[in-house]
């Protein structure tokens, strides 16, 4: 287990986890997180879930396009580039990532889920737990992170 950091580094302010479909950087080892919390004396703020649609998920990562050299991206359905399969600023060719089928999304999907489902019924029970329509436009995205995390500075 890593060292619990001094108190000089410990972040201020709102202490969230953010839980969000796979590739997303979500926090699973919950009793080790609650182990460093507790040394540190401190609590999580909030807990905010990015929800969205297994299908409608699918189909954003599986139509994404990538600019290799820039980092550039495009969407086959959502942001296609103007000439198929080319970046609009240097004619080069676009790429997909080999792991950005309907296949593999699937089976990530699935364990997403199983590994997920028990961290959202354990911070629903502690009060903190919040979802969120990721689907959304992202003004109302950030509108609802936003109202999330003001619900948890009042509790």
């Amino acid at each position: 287990m890593p060292p619990v950091p001094e108190e000089s580094e410990k972040p201020k302010g709102i202490k969230a986890i953010l839980l969000g479909p796979p590739g997303a950087g979500k926090g699973t080892q919950v009793s080790f997180l609650d182990e460093i919390l507790d040394k540190r004396k401190t609590k999580l703020d909030s807990v905010i879930e990015f929800s969205i649609d297994d299908s409608l998920l699918v189909r954003r990562i599986t139509g994404r396009l990538i600019h290799k050299a820039s980092g550039r991206s495009y969407h086959e359905e959502f942001n296609p580039p103007k000439k198929p399969m080319t970046d609009d600023l240097t004619g080069e060719p676009l790429i997909k990532r080999s792991d950005d089928t309907e296949e593999a999304l699937k089976t990530r999907l699935q364990a997403y889920h199983q590994q997920t489902s028990p961290l959202v019924d354990y911070y629903q029970k502690k009060g903190i737990h919040s979802k969120i329509d990721a689907s959304a436009a992202p003004d109302a995205v950030f509108a609802s992170i936003q109202a999330a995390f003001a619900k948890s500075k009042n509790n």
